[in-house]
């Protein structure tokens, strides 16, 4: 059984096991779980490892306001977030 089939038929949060969540609140304050760390960081975008790929958190003065095993709290300006590959 997959992964995907597993969460699926147990009705588990997919975060729960070991997918990525963004969260997004307003525009000044993002939440990343289970991420795989940092590739990249300048105040106008910062990139992050999430499982296969990497997200592109892109905006103004961005900043890492925590970060911990598997969470990551960014604040600034948040423009959009996409995927980078």
């Amino acid at each position: 059984m997959s992964k995907k089939d597993f969460i699926y038929k147990t009705g588990l949060a997919p975060e729960g096991a070991g997918y990525f969540k963004i969260s997004l609140f307003e525009d000044n304050f993002l939440l990343i779980e289970n991420h795989s760390g940092i590739a990249d960081m300048k105040s106008e975008c910062i990139k992050i490892f999430c499982e296969k790929r990497i997200v592109g958190i892109f905006g103004e003065n961005l900043t890492i306001r925590e970060l911990d095993g598997c969470c990551l709290k960014i604040n600034g300006k948040i423009f959009k977030i996409e995927y980078l590959t």
